[in-house]
């Protein structure tokens, strides 16, 4: 049977500032989006048949933020990642917890493995991620627990799977839109991200779990 192999890169930015959203006294303000999952635009791509087959998914995590004024670092925990497609629903690529330091990942520009799964062939049209928490450590030598709206956080993808190819989606959280405080100097984590995925990509992953990939042809993006 012909094999694919599906990977998603989740470069998580950590740009700019930190936003201020709320001027009340309110500790536990709602971000502007409330919903337990968020779901990004797709740019319409015309999408041929698969080549059929099985694949594996690839997870990685990366950070290429420019430095925030008065936060050292951000630790993003996922408990699950899954896949979705028309034909078959929702499929889970792992449920082993990762936990991401985000500048440290921007530093050193790396994608970070967090996870794989062999798939079938086909059209893949969302990534949800499970978020367990997000630390927020500021220059200062505190620690704080960022608030999250929901738990899930859903883009759309337009990823094509083909039988022995390999196949990438990369997710950009930007953290400059996603983190916020409040008036009470409590943080909020409200994701926000872009997506672009390829098809025949050229993956590997080293002895450190760093992941590398050229190549392929854009097959969709989102915003």
């Amino acid at each position: 049977m012909n094999k694919a192999i599906a990977v998603i890169i989740l470069v998580l930015l950590v740009a700019g500032g930190i936003y201020f959203f709320s001027r009340t006294t309110d500790t536990n303000p709602t971000p502007s989006s409330t919903a337990t999952s968020t779901t990004t635009s797709a740019t319409s791509t015309p999408t041929p048949t698969p080549i059929s087959g099985t694949g594996k998914v690839l997870i990685e995590i990366t950070d290429k933020a420019a430095d925030m004024t008065a936060v050292s670092e951000v630790q993003m925990t996922l408990s699950k990642v899954e896949l979705h497609s028309q034909a078959k629903g929702w499929m889970t690529i792992t449920t082993e917890s990762n936990t991401f330091k985000l500048l440290a990942l921007k530093s050193s520009g790396h994608l970070q493995f967090a996870g794989e799964a062999s798939i079938s062939a086909g059209v893949y049209d969302q990534v949800k991620l499970t978020i367990d928490n997000v630390i927020v450590k500021t220059k200062a030598g505190t620690s704080k627990t960022a608030k999250l709206p929901g738990k899930t956080f859903t883009v759309i993808t337009n990823m094509m799977v083909n039988g022995r190819q390999t196949s990438s989606a990369k997710i950009d959280i930007m953290a400059d839109k996603s983190l916020h405080t409040t008036t009470t100097g409590e943080y909020v984590f409200a994701p926000t991200a872009e997506t672009e995925t390829r098809s025949n990509v050229t993956a590997s992953v080293d002895s450190h779990d760093v992941v590398t990939t050229s190549g392929g042809t854009v097959t969709g993006t989102t915003k």
